[in-house]
């Protein structure tokens, strides 16, 4: 990078520093020193602003301190390099590996691609979300990503185990299943391998790979289809390291590469049934799991009824979005509180003063007409889908394509997917909303143009749903 870039660099990370520091320590102060000290703010909010100031120059510095240090590893190692990774490869990365976060890009990116694979390593930046929506946690962890055309891997996740995680899953009886080997107990020790394909990971964790980790502890590896990605083990890698782990990561994936070569899976292991591996799961976890689940056999089971079809109990169950139901629930007790407060205030009317019975009588007509506008509109739309399962029309149509919005329900981003079809005799292009697996799942389909059946009501054919949306199973499973 020019020097001159560099300078400006510094000086905008500076200004926006001594800005930011300045303007919250002057809002900050007309809480605690009055107008008439004029010249005390002017003093405070000046040296926040040089303490600002310092500190986006110090960010500044130690960014492009960073640039250098892997610009250089990547001449070093012979890979290019990138200040963003290439768009077409983030994406692949959040859809597969990163989809529950609010937020994934990687920097500082080296790369390469040799015959049919492709190596890229880099930052990565990741921010996740508490239920209300707002970002509560950022890191950023320094990654290998591989892919290969022709590789096929079982969908597994390994990650180094510790004494808590045994003790919350257990607590949780959410059933991942920890595969162990006996003939390498220092392996299963030291990490908690779970897995969709048991027993084809199993046979991919060959006594080399087994080995190998053994020996190297503290990796975080996460692969599906012909994709891998290696975590480095102390979160972000400093430049001088990379060669290591760089050496690290490709020789796992050529470990794995040369393992997934020597199996090969049925077809029964390619696509576990998800209603038998739900009944394997443990605890109240395992229960509302069972209740709830819905695959794809049980939405193509339903379809094949004519109108008016049978709808099953766990199709009843699903409410799109992960605070719908809650939003009812909520709007409920707020009804049920202002009926209660009606009735108390109705008895205190001879007893109490004026200002308390306006209050009580506000309150009892305020709280059931917010319950009821929070509850409405999620019980509406449920009702709506019920209604299009039971009575709708089906036809084929594609995902046009999918964004993601900046709404979250219950912490899960909301999407927006664009369905193009055929309903009532005219094309039309409808829009609806996607949460966690089904918008992952139409991020998907988008990008391969696979056509789709939908469900369109006949007296109004405007309004189009996906029954697919419905599918709460990982991917993976059939």
């Amino acid at each position: 990078m020019p020097r001159h870039s560099e300078r400006k660099r510094k000086i905008r990370g500076t200004a926006i520093g001594a800005l930011i520091g300045a303007t919250l320590i002057a809002g900050s102060l007309n809480s605690f020193i009055d107008s008439d000290h004029f010249e005390i703010r002017i003093v405070i909010a000046s040296l926040a602003a040089v303490g600002g100031g310092a500190y986006g120059f110090r960010y500044v510095v130690q960014r492009i301190r960073r640039e250098r240090g892997v610009r250089q590893a990547a001449q070093r190692l012979g890979l290019a390099y990138a200040a963003d990774a290439p768009e077409a490869i983030e994406q692949r990365m959040r859809n597969t590996f990163f989809f529950g976060y609010s937020s994934a890009g990687m920097t500082n990116a080296m790369y390469r691609r040799t015959g049919r694979s492709r190596l890229v390593i880099g930052d990565m930046h990741l921010a996740s979300v508490d239920a209300d929506g707002d970002s509560h946690q950022n890191e950023t962890r320094t990654v290998a990503y591989f892919e290969s055309k022709g590789l096929q891997l079982p969908k597994f996740l390994l990650r180094p185990e510790h004494a808590l995680m045994r003790v919350a899953l257990g607590l949780m009886g959410a059933g991942q299943t920890d595969i162990d080997f006996e003939s390498h107990p220092h392996f299963s020790q030291q990490y908690h391998l779970s897995a969709v394909h048991v027993q084809w990971t199993r046979e991919l964790f060959n006594p080399k790979v087994l080995k190998y980790f053994a020996a190297h502890r503290g990796f975080e590896v996460q692969a599906e289809e012909n994709r891998l990605i290696v975590f480095h083990p102390h979160g972000t890698c400093e430049p001088r390291e990379l060669k290591q782990f760089a050496k690290q990561a490709v020789r796992i994936f050529r470990l794995l590469r040369r393992a997934s070569r020597k199996v090969q899976p049925d077809e029964t292991e390619l696509k576990p049934d998800a209603r038998a591996a739900a009944e394997k799961l443990a605890g109240p976890f395992g229960a509302v799991v069972r209740a709830t689940l819905v695959s794809r056999s049980d939405v193509t089971d339903l379809l094949r009824q004519s109108p008016p079809r049978t709808i099953p109990p766990n199709f009843r169950r699903q409410w799109i979005g992960c605070g719908s139901l809650f939003a009812v629930l909520v709007g409920a007790c707020l009804v049920l509180g202002g009926l209660v407060l009606g009735l108390v205030g109705g008895f205190l009317v001879e007893t109490s003063s004026p200002g308390d019975r306006i209050w009580f009588r506000s309150l009892a007509v305020i709280l059931p007409l917010l319950g009821l506008s929070l509850a409405l509109f999620p019980w509406l739309y449920h009702r709506r889908q019920l209604r299009l399962l039971r009575e709708g029309l089906v036809t084929e149509g594609t995902i046009a394509r999918v964004e993601p919005t900046s709404f979250y329900s219950g912490g899960v981003r909301r999407h927006r997917a664009w369905l193009r079809c055929s309903a009532g005799g005219v094309e039309r292009i409808e829009t609806c909303n996607l949460y966690g697996e089904a918008a992952r799942a139409a991020y998907r389909l988008a990008g391969r143009g696979k056509s789709v059946r939908l469900l369109y009501d006949a007296n109004r054919p405007w309004i189009i749903f996906w029954p697919e949306s419905l599918v709460n199973v990982p991917s993976g499973y059939a």
